[in-house]
């Protein structure tokens, strides 16, 4: 072993344990400094990373549903509707609730969804006059959620009092599958434009796992701040203690014995079993 030799040390590092000295940079006291002997320099290498995903799917970016209602009364006259919807996450219940919720005067908004083909219609109802046509405004933003293009319309041909208008897509309140990593640094990638882009990499979230790891980690603080209350862990327990094999360049060792001194579960994240603790016959 050469005389400066030195083992490598893994730091884990949490952002919220840290001093937020700007915007996205974080400062970390460390109690016992990582130091290198005389001679030696410190390298340092990004082995593994976890972005957090905390946004709502509904923002000030996309929140806002323009409806333009024209109806018959001594001539056409029209009413405008200029719906924002509270920053937040919807499931469909909730955004049905907020709509219909909604106190309007003389022409009544009713929205309702096809569970089947999981698009959105808005209902525009008057109690005494016809409704001639219901169309999306450009200035809603909320479309690629919601599923109601800004070139949706329809027009009465029956002189009823109501009229329903669908969404030509499917609504998607779902969450991004995918998160993008930006960088300072001046690189040759490419964004949908062509354009050069500082982004970094693609990575796939929220994805489906199975994790052996020992019995004890259920009850450390990391697992309780990932997990707590998340009814997508489940627990697979074995019948008995598992043993690993060791393997040195892709071989076993000669004096090798398989005997492993703790036990260990499968933790399994959203992989929808029949049960939250199943027992290994």
């Amino acid at each position: 072993m050469e005389k400066n030799h030195q083992s490598n040390v893994m730091l884990f590092l949490n952002s919220y344990y840290g001093e937020e000295i700007k915007k996205g940079v974080y400062k970390f006291h460390l109690n016992n400094p990582i130091q290198a002997r005389r001679g030696n320099i410190i390298k340092v290498e990004l082995m593994k990373f976890e972005i957090p995903i905390s946004m709502y799917n509904l923002t000030s970016l996309n929140n806002k549903l323009d409806i333009k209602v024209t109806y018959i009364n001594s001539g056409e006259q029209t009413e405008t509707f200029n719906i924002i919807f509270p920053e937040k996450n919807y499931d469909i219940n909730e955004l049905l609730a907020y709509i219909n919720g909604l106190t309007y005067s003389n022409i009544i908004l009713t929205a309702t969804f096809d569970s089947q083909r999981l698009k959105l219609t808005i209902t525009a109802s008057h109690a005494s006059f016809n409704i001639n046509k219901v169309e999306i405004l450009d200035t809603t933003n909320c479309s690629r959620k919601l599923g109601l293009l800004i070139t949706d319309e329809i027009i009465n041909s029956s002189n009823t009092q109501s009229l329903a208008l669908e969404g030509t897509n499917i609504v998607n309140l779902s969450f991004p599958q995918v998160i993008f990593i930006k960088t300072d640094l001046k690189l040759q990638n490419r964004d949908s434009y062509g354009e050069l882009s500082s982004i970094l990499a693609k990575i796939q979230i929220d994805k489906p796992f199975v994790l052996i790891l020992p019995s004890s980690k259920i009850n450390t603080s990391y697992m309780r701040e990932h997990f707590k209350g998340d009814k997508k862990l489940q627990i697979i327990i074995p019948r008995k203690r598992i043993h690993f094999i060791k393997q040195v360049n892709g071989k076993i060792p000669d004096d090798y014995k398989s005997c492993c001194n703790f036990d260990c579960f499968y933790y399994c994240y959203k992989m929808n079993l029949p049960n939250d603790i199943t027992w290994l016959e």
